[in-house]
C-alpha cells in the first residue's frame, strides 16, 4: 500500500490522505488520497489485503467532478466484491 501511495504523490499535488481498514468484507489497509493531477481534483481509493497464499490491491481513481455519477457504482463493486477460491487457486 505503502509503494501505491508514493507512486500517487509523485503525480499528485496539494494531497491529504485518510486511512481505514476495511473494503467490504474485508480487513487490511487503505487510504483515501484526495488532491489534484494536472490541475483536476481527484480522489483515488487505495486498499491492499492478505488473505492465504495472496495478495490483493484495490484501486478506484475518479476526477471529483464525477464522484456524484461514479459513488454509487463503485459502493456497489465494493459491498459485492468477493474472493471465490476454485481447485486451481482464487479468480
Amino acid at each position: 500500500l505503502e509503494d501505491q501511495i508514493h507512486q500517487f504523490e509523485k503525480i499528485m499535488s496539494n494531497i491529504t490522505i485518510e486511512k481505514f481498514e476495511k473494503f467490504g468484507k474485508y480487513s487490511g489497509k487503505g487510504a483515501i488520497m484526495k488532491g489534484k493531477n494536472m490541475g483536476i481534483k481527484m480522489t483515488v481509493k487505495l486498499f491492499s489485503f492478505n488473505q492465504e497464499d495472496f495478495s490483493i490491491m484495490v484501486t478506484e481513481q475518479s476526477p471529483d467532478e464525477d464522484l456524484l455519477l461514479t459513488l454509487d457504482g463503485l459502493k456497489l463493486i465494493e459491498n459485492s466484491f468477493e474472493i471465490i477460491k476454485t481447485q486451481t487457486g482464487s479468480k
